[in-house]
């Protein structure tokens, strides 16, 4: 009997597509300004006591060691896309890694920028302002990463629209808080999203991924 042979589910293309749009609608508006103007309005504009409180815990949504609960919850639905969800996870983080590392170490955020006057930023009390390794934004790929991971899973779309704004949400709260410059975002959102695509048409493509096994799964006797 021929194994039965995976197909790219229909919402993933689209998805990729509507999950770009805030990384392009950045460089547009990059290029026609610059990313340091377009950073200063971000961070200097919209901005209250409200959102202040709000967004560090909101820039938390990326970070990588709070993807793991979301992992463990989706491996109690189908722990073969939590799988790929970790996987996903691994290459953003390798590739922001390495380039942070490697190839724009020298590369400063914000406070490092604009060290000698600091008055130009909007600073959220409390916050620990880094100076260097701006580029790319790791929060953003984490959180894109994770946000398109679940969207390309469940594939709805008014649960693609909400994911949508959790990670642009993310992204910037990271501007919000004078972490990273837009072109640091962008690209990071690029990358998450970019590592959950590639992950999902690989699990879509491979047979023995169909099926959707649940963790309980495991422990239940043959």
């Amino acid at each position: 009997m021929d194994k039965p042979q995976s197909s790219v589910k229909p919402n993933l293309y689209p998805t990729l597509f509507v999950f770009l749009i805030p990384s392009v609608i950045l460089c547009v508006l990059i290029l026609l300004y610059s990313n340091t103007r377009v950073f200063i309005y971000i961070n200097n504009q919209y901005h209250s006591a409200l959102l202040d409180t709000l967004m560090p815990y909101i820039t938390m949504l990326g970070e990588w060691f709070l993807i793991l609960p979301i992992i463990v919850a989706m491996a109690f639905v189908d722990y073969k896309r939590a799988l790929g969800t970790t996987l996903a996870g691994a290459f953003a983080f390798i590739i922001v890694q390495s380039l942070k590392t490697f190839a724009f170490a020298e590369v400063a955020r914000p406070a490092g920028i604009f060290s000698n006057d600091l008055s130009v930023l909007h600073i959220v009390e409390n916050t620990d302002l880094h100076s260097m390794y701006s580029f790319p934004s790791g929060h953003t790929a984490g959180g894109f990463m994770w946000c398109s991971s679940v969207a390309f899973f469940f594939n709805k779309k008014y649960i693609s629209f909400i994911l949508l704004v959790v990670a642009c949400f993310i992204g910037w709260s990271r501007i919000y808080l004078a972490q990273h410059f837009p072109s640091d975002v962008a690209v990071g959102a690029v990358i998450g999203v970019a590592s959950s695509a590639i992950i999902e048409i690989w699990i879509s493509k491979t047979p023995k991924f169909a099926g959707g096994d649940n963790f309980m799964t495991l422990f239940r006797k043959k």
